[in-house]
């Protein structure tokens, strides 16, 4: 597979990026002052939640602890270039957001209140450790 390169109207280069994070981490934040102050393209896909080309999606193998049923995928990588095969089009650069585990934690729970998700058996910090050690190992 190659990368991709985009040519804006100005015959300017665009660089294409991969964004992770949880919700409540400053995905969004993120993606937005980069599209205003860069010539970027981001390949992320909010189509399909299960995606590996959701910017919120769940690529950890323990998948009994995933929010809600939408996020629900079939993806086991153990190694970068397992999850990079997945996709069309290679990034230039891949871009992971957190955000400190007890500011998350709290926005989280507040979210997930919000958007009703069923209560959990685990506590939410450990799909955090999850999340984020998966991109940690790669």
């Amino acid at each position: 597979m190659q990368s991709l390169v985009v040519l804006n109207i100005r015959g300017k280069t665009i660089i294409n990026l991969l964004l992770y994070g949880m919700q409540r981490s400053g995905t969004n934040c993120l993606e937005t002052l980069l599209q205003k102050n860069y010539r970027v393209h981001f390949l992320n896909s909010n189509r399909d939640r299960s995606s590996p080309l959701q910017k919120h999606g769940r690529i950890y193998d323990d998948k009994n602890i995933m929010p809600e049923p939408q996020y629900q995928n079939d993806i086991y990588v153990d190694k970068f270039d397992q999850f990079e095969i997945l996709f069309d089009v290679i990034p230039e650069y891949y871009i992971i957001v957190s955000k400190d585990p007890y500011s998350w934690c709290l926005s989280y729970l507040n979210w997930a209140g919000k958007c009703g998700w069923p209560d959990v058996d685990h506590h939410y910090i450990e799909e955090y450790n999850l999340f984020y050690g998966k991109y940690l190992r790669f």
